[in-house]
């Protein structure tokens, strides 16, 4: 997902419909940023099917799972990035620097 000039906060995961259960399975979500990458979280079918995640982009990145017994959704919204249009030269740490 393309993020010029924007901020994307990932708010929350969460899984969809089972195609088949298998009991308690896990799954690991995953963000690709700058070639690198980094795990967000892990669900489980019947304990931990969605997660907070309270995370911030500010560049390109890509979401992946590793679970192939149905569908894993992600929330969140797009907002312009406050810092490059009113602080042009303030500088701040990004989660991934």
């Amino acid at each position: 997902m393309s993020c010029a000039g924007m901020i994307l906060r990932l708010s929350q995961a969460s899984l969809g419909k089972l195609k088949e259960e298998k009991g308690n399975e896990s799954i690991c979500l995953f963000a690709t940023v700058d070639g690198k990458k980094l795990v967000l979280a892990t669900l489980y079918t019947t304990k931990l099917p969605q997660q907070h995640l309270g995370m911030v982009f500010d560049r390109d990145f890509e979401l992946s799972h590793d679970w192939e017994n149905g569908s894993v959704y992600f929330y969140g919204y797009r907002i312009n990035n406050p810092l490059r249009e009113e602080y042009p030269f303030c500088f701040y740490v990004s989660f991934f620097q």
